[in-house]
């Protein structure tokens, strides 16, 4: 079986999520993607991630103007947060709560690509400098849901928002591409959060989001995914920062058929900050690949990133993380650190940090490790009378709560320990 992403293409163009200044951009970015195709195993990024899940499916876009949903939507939703819902990748304003007023803009893309076209079209047509992945490049052609979200300049948002992804329908496979639009004007502070929560069904996401920090904005942002064991799920991000801009990023991936997070930043002017944390916990037969390319562009920028991880059961996980580092960015800082535990003997690991330095006055390190619980902590535990999986528990949230920590954000830090508390298993 073929993927039919040429008919979903000629569905797409002409429906009215095509007006018809978008057509040119979707036909080029579909045609850029028809000469690439699909990343394979012989690319280096993808060297221990297949794509065959993806290739084998025929599938369908749902285009509706509202739907229901027959799955609980509140419980998922952080209550004291603006919230943009998405059902099967189509907006549901019932579960919905934007803005009343003016003072930020936060729309479903659907309607910010009538009614704010100008700033839209202008943000689809850039062209990063590192090129665009096929898959990216997929997106651009195919995607049908997503949100703009604009903060004006030296606006510092109290409320969080939310971006909600709920997959629930069972019938035939389904593709979602998500695209989201996120701009932190000069000296404004927004904390969001992405979250994507898949049901036993079948479907293929492939979601990009791009995000602009203008220069002195600060910005939390957490990604979460907890998805089901046929979930196909490719997540890229990008985020372009500018000069004395900060963001705290975090990633958590729990479960998935195949669950993978591109996270790429540019750190284009001086004084530019990144902090990029993870946390994966892959059990039964999931694969969690995470990806992340730092690049320093300017002199005096500092990056660093901790990505932690369990593997339980057949499970398997992968690290790839790469931070470069040019000629001309110098006094530059950049720290990496990935750690795993494997959690059965079937488990499995392949980590690959990675630097590139052509600046000679740097401050830089990377690492990593995998290995197993200590059993002297173990017996410790156990000879105080705490049965072994007790004990195993005890020693992994242990592991996983310092990387939490790190984001520094009281309300993140509970909803994260919450979503772990619920659907791992692991309370950090």
């Amino acid at each position: 079986m073929q993927t039919n992403f040429e008919a979903l293409f000629e569905q797409v163009q002409h429906s009215p999520w095509t007006p018809t200044w978008l057509s040119s951009l979707r036909k080029e970015a579909f045609q850029h993607f028809q000469r690439m195709g699909l990343p394979e195993r012989t690319h280096e990024e993808w060297r221990y991630t297949s794509l065959r899940p993806v290739t084998q499916g025929n599938y369908r876009i749902l285009l509706p103007t509202r739907v229901a949903s027959d799955k609980p939507v509140e419980p998922l939703l952080l209550t004291t947060a603006y919230q943009i819902v998405f059902i099967n990748g189509i907006f549901a304003p019932q579960h919905s709560k934007l803005p009343a007023s003016g003072r930020i803009t936060m729309l479903p893309l659907e309607q910010a690509l009538l009614e704010k076209r100008d700033f839209v079209e202008n943000l689809l047509q850039q062209r990063p400098k590192q090129p665009r992945t096929s898959l990216e490049e997929l997106n651009q052609a195919l995607f049908t849901s997503g949100a703009l979200i604009r903060v004006p300049p030296n606006v510092q948002l109290e409320q969080p928002i939310h971006l909600l992804y709920l997959h629930t329908d069972g019938g035939e496979a389904q593709l979602i591409a998500p695209r989201n639009l996120i701009v932190l004007e000069e000296g404004s502070q927004a904390t969001i959060l992405e979250s994507s929560f898949s049901y036993l069904e079948s479907h293929f996401t492939n979601m990009l989001t791009e995000v602009y920090v203008r220069a002195g904005a600060k910005l939390h942002y957490v990604a979460e995914k907890v998805l089901s064991s046929l979930s196909l799920h490719i997540n890229q991000t990008r985020f372009q920062i500018e000069r004395d801009a900060q963001v705290k990023s975090f990633n958590l991936s729990l479960g998935g058929r195949l669950a993978r997070s591109q996270t790429q930043f540019e750190l284009i002017d001086p004084g530019a900050e990144a902090q990029l944390d993870g946390l994966y916990i892959g059990r039964m037969r999931s694969h969690i690949d995470n990806l992340t390319s730092v690049q320093h562009r300017a002199a005096h920028t500092r990056s660093s990133q901790v990505y932690k991880g369990l593997l339980f059961d057949q499970s398997r996980a992968v690290f790839d993380g790469k931070i470069s580092i040019a000629k001309h960015a110098q006094q530059t800082q950049a720290h990496q650190l990935n750690k795993t535990l494997l959690m059965s003997s079937e488990a499995e690991m392949d980590t690959k940090p990675q630097l590139r330095i052509d600046a000679d006055d740097v401050r830089c390190s990377h690492g990593a490790t995998i290995g197993r619980l200590n059993s002297n902590e173990l017996f410790y535990l156990q000879s105080r009378g705490i049965p072994r999986d007790e004990s195993e528990t005890i020693l992994s949230r242990a592991f996983l709560r310092d990387v939490i920590h790190r984001l520094g954000h009281d309300e993140l830090e509970a909803r994260l320990s919450q979503v772990l508390a619920l659907y791992a298993g692991m309370e950090a």
